[in-house]
């Protein structure tokens, strides 16, 4: 019985090791893609402000 507790014992660990490896990862994952969306975002909003200063510089 004590060698199946230990065995028990040391699938849990790394049972645990594993889900922590992948929650790592999977919030590697998701700041990547947040960081990669306000990229994103900031470079339309520059090619935005620079269409509309194009805009106003055509109709003046």
């Amino acid at each position: 019985t004590t060698q199946k507790s230990e065995t028990r014992k040391r699938e849990s660990k790394r049972m645990r090791q594993t889900k922590d490896k992948l929650i790592g990862f999977a919030t590697r994952f998701q700041l990547n893609v947040i960081r990669f969306s306000m990229y994103t975002t900031a470079m339309n909003m520059t090619t935005w402000s620079a269409d509309i200063e194009t805009a106003t510089r055509n109709t003046v």
